[in-house]
Order: C-alpha cells, then sequence, then structure tokens
C-alpha cells in the first residue's frame, strides 16, 4: 500500500512543480477515501495523533505557513497511516531546511525556496517506506 502512497504522492509533486498548485482532483478523491477507510477501523495510528495531525495542518494552513493542498494532502495521510502524515511533515521541514540554507548561504538567492513543499512530503514518505 506504501507503494501506491508514493505514487500518488509523486503525481501531486510533479503538478506542484509544474503548475505550482495540486487539483483538488488529486487530493479531494484520496481525502476521502482515508476518511473511509479511518471510518471502517482500516486506518493506522491513534485518534489523538491524526487529530493534532489534523488540526495542526488546519491552523499551518490558516496561517498562511502551508497551501490548501498540502493540508488536505496530510490530512489524508494523517487519516490512512499517522506515521505517514509525520514522516511526510519531517520530510517536508528538512527539504525548507536545506532550501533556506542554500538559498540563504550558498546561492545567495532566497526565492528557490519557493521550490513545491509537495517534495518534501515525498521524501518524507519515501524515507519512511525505505525505513520499514
Amino acid at each position: 500500500m506504501i507503494t501506491l502512497v508514493i505514487l500518488w504522492l509523486v503525481s501531486c509533486a510533479w503538478q506542484d512543480w509544474h503548475r505550482r498548485e495540486v487539483s483538488n482532483w488529486m487530493t479531494l478523491p484520496a481525502l476521502a477515501l482515508a476518511l473511509g477507510m479511518r471510518l471502517l477501523g482500516l486506518g493506522s495510528g491513534p485518534l489523538l495523533l491524526v487529530s493534532l495531525i489534523l488540526a495542526a495542518s488546519a491552523v499551518a494552513w490558516r496561517g498562511g505557513w502551508m497551501g490548501g493542498a498540502d493540508a488536505k494532502v496530510l490530512a489524508a495521510l494523517a487519516l490512512f497511516d499517522a506515521r505517514l502524515a509525520l514522516w511526510a511533515w519531517v520530510g517536508a521541514t528538512l527539504w525548507y531546511g536545506l532550501l533556506f540554507a542554500y538559498g540563504r548561504f550558498i546561492a545567495k538567492d532566497r526565492d528557490c525556496i519557493r521550490l513545491p513543499g509537495m517534495l518534501g512530503f515525498l521524501i518524507g514518505v519515501g524515507g519512511y517506506g525505505l525505513w520499514v
């Protein structure tokens, strides 16, 4: 199942890279499927952790720190398997940390930080896939 999640994230990251947005038709069906799986008891991870991830992504979206597609992808990952959302968040944090360091100290160009965050989600979930 992790392979399907990674393939979905690859397509989301590709669209984010080329269009600077991810269409609702790529995020909403995954979110609905993950919610259905969670309601059927097929999701993984404690409900408290899932709730915290959902709340944190909603706050980050409302605060303008992440886009709507990012919040929907994190919500889908959290509902499906909370560990995937945590790894995605770590991957995105590392990705943006590297971009910030590169832009600030090496390239002296802050615009490189505007690369799509969905790549960070892919890096994190891919790391989880390699870990387990």
